[in-house]
């Protein structure tokens, strides 16, 4: 008897164990398998392949060669092997599964989704990560990968068991169908000249990553995550597995919210994007620009540790008085350029949090620049030192 395992181990097959040489040998090539390792099964070969990887697998002869040597040796299993293979699919599809509602509390499947609940829940719990909202079922399966990819401890291997269970809860529950990772995204649909990305809306590890992506690109164009392809990178010194999966995580997020502009359901031109931008001139009264300014500064300060709040709020005299460098570098202890250091890094991460571009708000505010600016903006205005703000 010859059971799925012994199938992609191409057991007793010399033509198998070939043709799955000959696949080693180019997936080595191309750099998509370590020389080091070894390799006895498909499972093994290509367990580690991203999306990008796969896809291009997939049509390859030889991919389908080796498919097709598995599926006669399926054939020629005797009926206690197949009945085996059918008693194993009805088990799986037998799991009894608990309503979405259910309180994660009481949660129990009593097989590895148990694993995989109690491991995300600690990656929320470690940080406050905030993905776990009303500790219920949904809260997990109605996760983006993006979400998931960005939790400690969660890899490629919770990832695929989180897709599983959402794919079974596709079908019982009738839970909207988990989007492909990769999908076409309508170009001819929407104007991405006049598209940036909110950084605001991004996880540290999102920023971090798509920091380095825009760096390696030399680009900070949209386009560079919508167009990402993980193959360009494979072999690029300092790009490992986060690096790819939280920049598909991210291009995910960008095509759901780009189909809902191409819909018109969403008007990012207007702010009512969380994650896209519009970087064209749009008019905006003193006051308005007033308060998009008040709202992105909360934001920016909620992003960041106490010790930067400080810098900010010390040099640019925001709801504190204004220090020097020195002055704030006493009660930090440390030297002058230290915090010089720490309020360039600071500014620039605020710049990135800024909804509106510099030109944006230069000609927004050109005609209004005079003593009475203070006034039209006075909820800012308050906010600032006095004399920092005049």
């Amino acid at each position: 008897m010859m059971n799925d395992k012994s199938a992609l181990n191409g057991s007793g097959t010399n033509d198998f164990q070939t043709l799955l040489n000959e696949l080693k040998n180019i997936l080595l090539e191309k750099g998509f398998c370590d020389p080091n390792k070894k390799y006895i099964s498909l499972f093994d070969l290509t367990d580690e392949l991203d999306s990008e990887q796969y896809l291009w697998l997939r049509n390859e002869i030889i991919f389908k060669n080796i498919l097709n040597q598995i599926c006669i040796v399926k054939s020629n299993t005797n009926l206690d092997g197949e009945q085996e293979i059918i008693k194993e699919a009805e088990e799986r599809s037998s799991i009894n599964l608990p309503s979405p509602d259910t309180s994660l509390d009481d949660v129990y499947f009593n097989n590895k989704f148990d694993k995989l609940i109690l491991r995300i829940r600690n990656g929320n719990d470690s940080k406050n990560f905030g993905v776990i909202t009303e500790n219920k079922l949904s809260d997990i399966i109605n996760l983006t990968r993006s979400a998931l990819s960005g939790l400690p401890g969660i890899g490629k291997k919770y990832v695929d068991l989180w897709v599983e269970l959402k794919t079974l809860y596709d079908k019982k529950h009738n839970i909207q169908t988990l989007n492909p990772l990769v999908e076409d995204v309508p170009e001819h649909e929407v104007d991405f000249d006049g598209m940036t990305i909110n950084f605001s809306a991004l996880s540290d590890i999102e920023k971090k990553n798509l920091e380095k992506l825009y760096r390696l690109k030399e680009s900070e164009d949209i386009l560079e995550v919508i167009n990402f392809n993980s193959l360009e990178f494979e072999r690029a010194e300092g790009i490992g597995k986060k690096f790819i999966n939280t920049i598909f995580g991210l291009k995910e997020r960008l095509q759901v919210e780009i189909g809902k502009i191409s819909k018109g359901t969403v008007d990012y031109k207007n702010m009512e994007s969380e994650l896209i931008l519009s970087t064209k001139f749009r008019r905006f009264s003193v006051e308005q620009v007033g308060t998009i300014f008040l709202e992105d500064i909360d934001s920016f300060l909620d992003s960041i540790d106490e010790d930067e709040q400080e810098i900010f709020q010390y040099r640019w005299g925001f709801v504190e008085l204004e220090l020097t460098l020195e002055e704030i570098g006493e009660k930090h202890g440390v030297t002058r350029e230290r915090i010089r250091q720490k309020e360039a890094k600071i500014n620039s991460e605020l710049f990135r949090h800024m909804r509106l571009t510099q030109e944006n708000i230069w000609l927004n505010l050109q005609d209004n620049i005079n003593l009475k600016l203070p006034q039209a903006m006075k909820d800012l205005s308050d906010c600032f030192d006095k004399k920092k703000f005049l």
